[in-house]
């Protein structure tokens, strides 16, 4: 069962760690092996069942740990990671992922969006997008680009709670409402 509040906790001691190495890269390279091993619990049954399972004995996940990231990942990540298994807190590895990053994008003054549109964009069309967003905010951004070919056109740009939505059915959307209101108005 996942506590938030715990998943905060190491995260935000994790993310102090790694700033306090001394390493400017550090961050980074925590992010990164959090990642990868969140990539593993989600797309390996197997490794996950080994890691989440209350039958396997801490030292055989601790053992498991250690050969398979002992020379692959920072020892940083490493040492967290061992922690969380002795205190029984594998079931916090994704959410501490996640509130590492979200720490990592607050400290860097960033903002993550969702970029929707029906057909794939070129990267000049990315570029230029990204700078104009980067002027509104006036923070740095990080992109997902997601196809939808349900949005007949246009593009819908969604960020924090923040929805820019400039496609052809938010057009239509906004113009039936528009009608509704002048309609109820005049009624």
């Amino acid at each position: 069962m996942h506590d938030l509040k715990i998943a905060k906790r190491y995260a935000r001691a994790l993310f102090e760690t790694a700033l306090e190495s001394g390493d400017p890269k550090m961050v980074a390279a925590v992010e990164d092996d959090f990642g990868g091993i969140v990539s593993l619990l989600v797309n390996n049954p197997r490794f996950r069942s080994l890691i989440l399972s209350p039958e396997v004995n801490r030292e055989e996940k601790l053992g498991l740990l250690d050969r398979l990231f002992s020379d692959r990942i920072t020892a940083v990540s490493l040492e967290a990671l061992i922690l969380m298994i002795e205190k029984g807190r594998e079931d916090e590895i994704e959410w501490v992922q996640r509130e590492f990053v979200k720490l990592r994008r607050d400290y860097e003054n960033t903002i993550f969006l969702v970029v929707t549109t029906a057909e794939a964009l070129d990267e000049d069309q990315r570029l230029m997008l990204i700078g104009k967003l980067t002027e509104i905010t006036g923070k740095k951004l990080e992109a997902e680009y997601r196809i939808d070919p349900h949005l007949i056109g246009g593009i819908r740009v969604a960020y924090d709670t923040y929805v820019l939505d400039g496609s052809l059915r938010g057009e239509l959307r906004r113009l039936r409402d528009r009608l509704l209101h002048d309609v109820l108005i005049q009624s």
